[in-house]
């Protein structure tokens, strides 16, 4: 099954829209003011993705797709190529042994982005490094605080995906890490006409959450049990279910900028935190420095590891179609994904290759 989740990568692109709001200092009025988000990968396979967004505040109301011109991805050699549009203001393509530009451990990448009103952002250069494979997962349950109904706190239990690795403490840079599900889910149209269908839905998970390490701060060359996403025991599990842990390299400047945006996703909104300032960048408008950009565009290599949930481990759950309702409605659906599962963003009926029943 092709490897290219574009959903694994939506935080990514969209790093900013998957955390509270964040005012910045735009310059101007901010109206035009422009993200651009994206990297080239090393792996199986590797790929390029780029996505282009209004940038003028970082809330998720704002941050609209942008259409543009063209998208170029170039790396130290003079290679280039152009990426396709896949989406309104998202450019992917996979890399092959045909593809103009490949990705190349050791080689630094940069992007070009040319807008309808031809204004042209170029990105610094960022070098591919390489990382360790991930030696494996694992599930477990952890407890949380959490906001119980009356506005008071609560212990929770929660389920918990964790990772463990051999680092390498001389490695320059850091690792990311990026969490996606992929669940089954079998329809029930409310018209009998219709036949049911299994879906398999692929989402980004733990959006709200950055985690990222400098291998060079550790003292020990491994990370045990690293906890990286948590979540409740919900519909999701009812027909099966696995999650699957990413685990990219970061060149210096990449790790800085997560590091950033990790900072902001954190702050929990007292007077002690630090104050709100601007994420770095390595994206600038070539012609005229003060139109600023928002975003960066980095190389990593990476390498990832799936894990079933069994119901041995979280117990049964009941399928979430046919929804209970007592009366539904005459027209339209109580719940869409359970009338037509291929409603759903990255929903398919292909059957994953790795998938077990």
């Amino acid at each position: 099954m092709n490897r290219i989740h574009l959903v694994s990568l939506f935080c990514f692109l969209f790093a900013t829209s998957c955390i509270d709001e964040i005012q910045l200092t735009v310059p101007g009025d901010g109206t035009d003011a422009i993200a651009i988000q994206g990297r080239i990968v090393y792996g199986e396979p590797s790929f390029v993705v780029v996505g282009v967004s209004n940038a003028f505040d970082f809330s998720t109301d704002s941050r609209n797709a942008v259409v543009v011109k063209s998208v170029e991805v170039m790396d130290d050699l003079g290679n280039s190529m152009e990426v396709p549009s896949v989406d309104i203001g998202v450019y992917e393509a996979a890399l092959d042994e045909s593809s103009p530009l490949q990705a190349v451990i050791g080689r630094s990448y940069r992007v070009r982005v040319l807008t309808l009103d031809n204004r042209e952002f170029e990105s610094d250069f960022d070098p591919l490094l390489p990382v360790a494979p991930i030696e494996s997962i694992e599930l477990g349950f952890v407890e949380k605080l959490v906001v119980d109904n009356i506005g008071g706190f609560d212990m929770e239990e929660k389920l918990a995906v964790f990772v463990n690795t051999v680092i390498d403490n001389s490695a320059e840079g850091g690792l990311l890490w990026e969490v996606e599900n992929i669940f089954q889910i079998t329809d029930t149209p409310t018209d009998a006409r219709i036949p049911m269908k299994t879906c398999y839905i692929t989402e980004a998970v733990g959006r709200n959450k950055v985690s990222i390490l400098q291998p060079n701060e550790l003292t020990d060359p491994r990370v045990d049990r690293l906890e990286l996403f948590d979540t409740d025991i919900n519909f999701k599990f009812g027909e099966g279910i696995y999650f699957i842990v990413n685990q990219f390299s970061l060149s210096q400047a990449a790790y800085d900028y997560w590091e950033q945006v990790q900072i902001l996703t954190e702050r929990t909104g007292s007077m002690f935190d630090d104050p709100v300032g601007e994420v770095t960048t390595n994206i600038r408008n070539v012609l005229s420095p003060e139109d600023r950009a928002y975003g960066f565009f980095s190389a990593s290599s990476y390498d990832f590891q799936r894990i079933r949930v069994i119901e041995e481990f979280t117990g049964p759950v009941s399928p979430y179609c046919p929804p209970v309702v007592n009366n539904p409605p005459p027209f339209g659906c109580p719940f869409g994904i359970c009338c037509n599962c291929l409603d759903v963003p990255r929903s398919t009926t292909e059957v994953p290759d790795f998938w077990e029943d």
